[in-house]
């Protein structure tokens, strides 16, 4: 709970809205990048770096969606040209 007063005391400060606070989840793995980056004083940066991480996997993610969106298209269409041909 202090780890959160303490995020939310820094994003104030921040001039962030405190409903964008609440809404703010929090994974295993950002409690304990929060706590580790907390520790050592270098909070911002290590933010900036998570989020970094989830952009690039965010990236890979919608590549990997944009180069199987065709193939299952093409899939769908095949199904239904085969279904058209039988009699």
């Amino acid at each position: 709970m202090l780890l959160i007063g303490l995020l939310a005391g820094s994003l104030v400060r921040l001039q962030m809205p405190q409903h964008s606070i609440a809404a703010l989840v929090l994974s295993a793995e950002l409690t304990q990048l929060l706590g580790s980056a907390e520790f050592a004083g270098r909070l911002a940066p290590a933010l900036e770096h998570y989020l970094g991480i989830l952009q690039q996997r965010l990236e890979l993610a919608t590549a990997s969606l944009f180069a199987w969106l065709p193939r299952i298209y093409y899939v769908l269409v095949f199904l239904v040209a085969l279904d058209c041909l039988q009699p």
